[in-house]
């Protein structure tokens, strides 16, 4: 095997983007010789030059995305042709995510031997990047030595609880401020580990601050600088209420934060987190339904020669070939059909779901903890039933044991199913 070389800025372009001296790559696109060059070439760019790396494996992502959507709503001759092809691109089938294991294992190895020497390097990101708990450990030895790190991205990577409680140790320091955790399967149990984080850096921001009302120096200055996590996007995780009161000590203490992002935590709505807003006002506290990572192309349809409307036809080029469509109104019918494809999704989540427990036919509760609500939802309902003046009952199942009351009275009501 060759030894690996340095690749030059044409190279660098060709097998990724380039933003100023920003590098992001598509692990999927890149064939295993060129992955040993570039590790090498980011290992000498990274100490002084490269502002930010970002790597992902969209080609792959992408492929297994179009791959669900037409086994799902594809026509049976796109299933019968995609069963027949059965084939990758040429680039995804010769990339280094598919033919080397331990692609990922030396990527997180490189990038923790650059982060403790250099001296340019603030943004870090990893998209759809199968790592694991020994990746994550190398990442948090190369974090915590960082001293110029400011922004930490981590989207559709499964870090886990395990894996964040690891990489909570590496940030208890002065230097990351922006932390994005978003879809990365984190659960309730991390919220210990976020909320001794979040304490952390309120003490390192509150000494900060009280250094400086002391220093002469700065006796004129109005603001004192954040060192300390101020943007946190936690967005499609599996937090609940519980996570909520994990944190909101800290964070009420640390008062710097400026955006707390929780949208697409089902468990999460505007509700659970009132008290928690209007204690910290300064900062920004989202909820409700995320948007999708990356924006979905239009699945192309295979065997099939396209079609024009007249509409398509009347904005065409002076050659004849239909321009894609840019109208307002097409715009957001685009916007509908993505919106109605992942409630599509969710609902099939919701079907096929551990975590769906069915309270009386046509009523089901989702969520962590759904068994046990439903469990305190049919002994509340049965208790109200029998009062003497108490309100109808909810569930069927109590209108029943109630009028049977004195007939049976030591008959249980049975265990709720999981569906």
């Amino acid at each position: 095997m060759k030894k690996p070389q340095n690749l030059n800025s044409t190279e660098l372009k060709q097998i990724g983007k380039i933003e100023g001296e920003c590098y992001k790559f598509d692990l999927s696109r890149i064939s295993n010789e060129k992955f040993e060059n570039l590790l090498k070439t980011i290992n000498t760019i990274g100490v002084n030059k490269a502002t930010g790396f970002g790597f992902n494996t969209d080609l792959l992502t992408k492929t297994n995305q179009r791959a669900q959507h037409t086994e799902k709503n594809g026509t049976r001759g796109d299933k019968l042709a995609q069963k027949k092809l059965h084939q990758l691109p040429v680039a995804l089938s010769s990339s280094v995510i598919l033919r080397k294991k331990s692609a990922i294992r030396d990527l997180c190895s490189q990038i923790s031997k650059i982060l403790p020497k250099s001296e340019t390097l603030e943004f870090l990101k990893l998209r759809s990047i199968p790592i694991k708990v020994a990746d994550v450990e190398l990442l948090s030895q190369g974090i915590f030595e960082s001293g110029t790190l400011r922004t930490l991205r981590f989207c559709d990577v499964p870090l886990g609880d395990d894996g964040f409680e690891r990489l909570a140790r590496a940030l208890r320091k002065q230097s990351v401020i922006n932390l994005q955790l978003r879809k990365c399967k984190l659960t309730d149990e991390s919220g210990q580990a976020m909320r001794s984080l979040l304490f952390y850096h309120s003490y390192v921001q509150n000494e900060v601050e009280w250094r400086d009302s002391l220093s002469k120096k700065n006796a004129g200055r109005h603001q004192t600088p954040v060192l300390c996590l101020s943007n946190l996007d936690l967005q499609d995780n599996e937090f609940t209420f519980q996570y909520i009161e994990s944190i909101q000590d800290p964070l009420i203490d640390l008062r710097i934060v400026k955006v707390l992002d929780l949208r697409g935590n089902a468990g999460i709505s505007s509700t659970v987190v009132s008290n928690l807003v209007k204690s910290i006002p300064d900062t920004t506290v989202l909820t409700g339904p995320s948007k999708p990572i990356k924006s979905p192309k239009p699945q192309p349809k295979l065997f099939k020669s396209p079609t024009y409307s007249k509409s398509s036809l009347s904005i065409s080029s002076p050659n004849g070939s239909p321009q894609s469509p840019k109208s307002l109104k097409e715009q957001r019918l685009q916007a509908l059909e993505t919106e109605n494809e992942r409630l599509k999704l969710l609902i099939e989540c919701l079907q096929t779901g551990n975590n769906v427990v069915q309270l009386e036919p046509g009523l089901n509760i989702v969520g962590p903890r759904a068994a046990e609500l439903v469990d305190h939802i049919v002994k509340l309902d049965d208790l109200l039933a029998r009062a003497q003046d108490g309100p109808p009952s909810f569930l069927s199942s109590s209108r029943g044991n109630s009028s049977n009351e004195f007939k049976s009275p030591g008959k249980r009501r049975a265990t709720p199913k999981k569906v």
